[in-house]
């Protein structure tokens, strides 16, 4: 399988918090799943294509382990755990 890792500046959030999310290049010019992340460095699925290397903007969301504690720490969101499975 082929990845790609990158580099995003001023990342926040701690290791791990986005494994699973997605990151979009642009309006939805690209998109891949966030294999990990480590630090600023992110781990994504797929190759990132040339026509999306330029674009301005850049959107990261985080992943969901499906685990009722992640849940609740993670997204504030325990009354809705297991709604979407």
């Amino acid at each position: 399988m082929l990845k790609e890792s990158l580099r995003i500046l001023d990342l926040d959030k701690e290791n791990g918090y986005y494994n699973g999310g997605q990151i979009i290049f642009g309006k939805n010019r690209f998109s891949s799943k966030v294999l990990s992340n480590f630090g600023d460095l992110i781990i994504l699925e797929d190759i990132i294509p040339d026509y999306a290397k330029d674009a301005e903007e850049v959107k990261i969301t985080a992943g969901c382990d499906k685990n009722f504690i992640t849940c609740c720490n993670k997204f504030n969101n325990a009354i809705n755990f297991g709604a979407n499975r």
